[in-house]
């Protein structure tokens, strides 16, 4: 006598749905991932339009030793400027909100900043209330304008660019050291 084995045709239901699964499952995580990704790809993208319009902000305030003007399109009123109103000039102080005009249409809120370099006066330093030999510091030299008496000669100046990325604040800040006179 013998014993015929009878072998399965296909796949049974049970395996199939399995097979589902755990395909579903994957393609779930890489979906997520893709999403993830686009995200991130997004804010990087804000990131650098922001580094790139702080640098030529900076760059001209630097070149001109004068208050840049903005290249983009306000969305909101600024210093008599209308909605809409383009290379801007810009403020000590006051934020101003705008849109690029290069690239992708993004939103940033600018702000300039300018403030007398502090450093730690040494014990000689003319303005150190407990100098004991006046006129002795190089450093004295560069923190004060020698032909206005007490006046700072060296400047901080910071450009922020801020926006907001899935309801979450970002910014970048830019600082230069510049002569004030």
């Amino acid at each position: 006598m013998r014993i015929r084995f009878i072998y399965p045709q296909g796949f049974t239901l049970i395996e199939t749905m399995v097979t589902l699964l755990i395909v579903s499952v994957g393609m779930l995580a890489l979906g997520s991932f893709y999403i993830a990704l686009i995200g991130s790809e997004s804010d990087a993208q804000k990131r650098l339009a922001a580094v790139h319009m702080a640098e030529q902000l900076i760059e001209d305030w630097q070149k001109n030793n004068a208050l840049p003007n903005a290249e983009c399109t306000l969305t909101q009123a600024y210093n008599g400027q209308p909605v809409g109103a383009t290379s801007v000039p810009l403020l000590i102080g006051n934020t101003m909100s705008c849109k690029t005009t290069a690239g992708p249409d993004f939103i940033f809120d600018i702000l300039l900043q300018e403030q007398p370099a502090k450093a730690p006066l040494p014990p000689n330093h003319p303005n150190n209330p407990n100098a004991s030999a006046p006129n002795n510091s190089a450093l004295g030299i560069l923190l004060t304008n020698p032909s206005v008496a007490g006046s700072p000669s060296v400047k901080v100046r910071s450009v922020k660019i801020s926006w907001n990325h899935k309801g979450q604040p970002k910014f970048v800040i830019l600082t230069n050291i510049a002569k004030a006179f």
